[in-house]
């Protein structure tokens, strides 16, 4: 009799017994839901393609993870612990899909309890499309102004083309790759630099490293300058003997750096006459030589030989006979 007393104690009332069970449960799980944190991530977006295809429009870098679970657990969780990805493995025909994007979590996270996950967005439209590969011309970017006085000669890279891969419609489109700007400002010599290449897209992949080497050259500008009407220096004439007549003159062209040029003044440069072979008056066709810095050449001579005339000095009054 005690045992059936008790089964009909438990049994009496069940419908009321059984909602007061849920509405219990109910407030436990309400009661945890109230004490659960939550955490936004931004996390890098992949996409898995293993095929043929591959998407040909811009699509997300980052989707949105909202993290839920208890105050304690949510400090601990970082985006290092979470990876998301767009999986199009299972697509074999170019087309327009909306693929779902797939949460990975650390298997750590898995253990938490209770966690609540959710992504935003939940897919991403992409079109698919033919994947190619091929080769493109990387070409240097040169910015910036060189010193006064200096040009840029040959640019050269290596290497000078890159394997890349990508959609048949755009690889058919690209020429060229484009460096990283190269600052050429206030350098005064040739120069080698490592830099890397930029996608102009980023449907666009790399197959090779992105970094070349850009080798850069520079040098002094030439220029040519005018020199007329430059007196003639007779060198070794015998002290007794004299030029008879005015002084002759020549013109004449040189060539070489800018700078140098610039600077060029009249004690840097010589038009020498040499008299060593002079011995007597007379009528003589002397040599006449350019004497000018070794960097600076002479390019146009109004004259190769001047003639002129010898005399002998008088003597000096009171000399002795």
């Amino acid at each position: 009799m005690k045992a059936k007393q008790i089964f009909e104690n438990i049994t009496a009332h069940w419908p009321a017994k059984i909602l007061c069970f849920v509405m219990a449960l109910l407030l436990y799980f309400f009661y945890q839901i109230s004490q659960m944190s939550s955490k936004s991530i931004p996390v890098k977006l992949t996409v898995t393609q293993e095929n043929i295809l591959m998407p040909v429009n811009s699509y997300p870098k980052h989707v949105r993870v909202t993290i839920r679970t208890s105050p304690e657990n949510i400090a601990k969780i970082t985006a290092d612990d979470i990876s998301a990805e767009l999986n199009i493995e299972a697509y074999t025909k170019p087309g327009e899909y909306k693929v779902p994007v797939t949460i990975n979590l650390d298997p750590e996270l898995l253990l938490i309890e209770p966690l609540e996950v959710h992504v935003s967005p939940d897919t991403v439209p992409l079109i698919l499309g033919g994947k190619s590969g091929g080769t493109v011309k990387v070409s240097p970017l040169i910015v910036g102004a060189l010193p006064a006085g200096y040009e840029t000669g040959s640019v050269t890279v290596t290497p000078p083309v890159l394997r890349v891969s990508g959609p048949v419609s755009m690889l058919t489109q690209i020429k060229e790759l484009q460096t990283e700007k190269i600052d050429i400002t206030q350098h005064s010599s040739s120069f080698t630099t490592k830099t890397k290449v930029v996608k102009n897209t980023s449907l666009i992949d790399l197959v090779d490293a992105p970094d070349v080497s850009v080798t850069v050259e520079i040098r002094p500008v030439q220029s040519e300058k005018s020199y007329s009407s430059i007196p003639v220096y007779f060198a070794y004439l015998p002290h007794n003997l004299q030029l008879a007549g005015i002084t002759p003159v020549v013109s004449f062209k040189v060539a070489g750096s800018q700078l140098e040029l610039d600077n060029l003044n009249v004690d840097d440069y010589t038009v020498q006459a040499d008299c060593s072979s002079v011995t007597q008056p007379g009528d003589y066709d002397l040599q006449l030589s350019f004497l000018l810095p070794e960097s600076v050449k002479v390019t146009e001579k109004s004259a190769e030989t001047v003639k002129v005339s010898i005399a002998q000095k008088a003597k000096e009054a009171g000399a002795k006979h």
